[in-house]
């Protein structure tokens, strides 16, 4: 794991972005916003839980996936991860 110390709200937007691309090479990484969520992007149950667990596991955050709802945004997801590094 990485130490996660200085990331910034910002990094961990580009976190999920990048995360999002490798599991759902299809979508398209501008349409990654925060505004929207993940089911929004297409990402179905199984493709939201791998994106969701790599970026947990990059950053080392300590947070139950069953916190991370599906109808959250990209924005909400990142702004809990910050509160739970």
């Amino acid at each position: 794991m990485s130490d996660t110390t200085g990331l910034t709200h910002d990094e961990i937007l580009r976190t999920i972005r990048r995360h999002t691309v490798a599991v759902v090479p299809e979508i398209d990484s501008a349409r990654i916003v925060p505004e929207r969520t993940l089911d929004e992007l297409g990402c179905n149950s199984i493709d939201r839980a791998e994106i969701l667990t790599g970026v947990l596991e990059e950053l080392d955050v300590d947070l139950p996936l069953e916190k991370l709802t599906s109808g959250a945004t990209v924005e909400e997801l990142a702004r809990l991860m910050g509160e739970h590094r």
